[in-house]
């Protein structure tokens, strides 16, 4: 695995993304929020709109 991240593939950058969008939805499960995946995907999307 580490040697394909170094490899720096032209798909890094969105599948950490995918990775982070995971991490938020568990952190938010964990602290009893209630959002899911696409909420927290499209506020974000949202937000760099402005």
């Amino acid at each position: 695995m580490d040697d394909l991240v170094r490899a720096q593939p032209p798909w890094l950058g969105c599948w950490r993304d995918r990775l982070a969008l995971k991490s938020a939805a568990v952190a938010d499960r964990i602290f009893d929020g209630t959002e899911d995946e696409n909420n927290l995907r499209d506020t974000r999307a949202i937000d760099r709109r402005g």
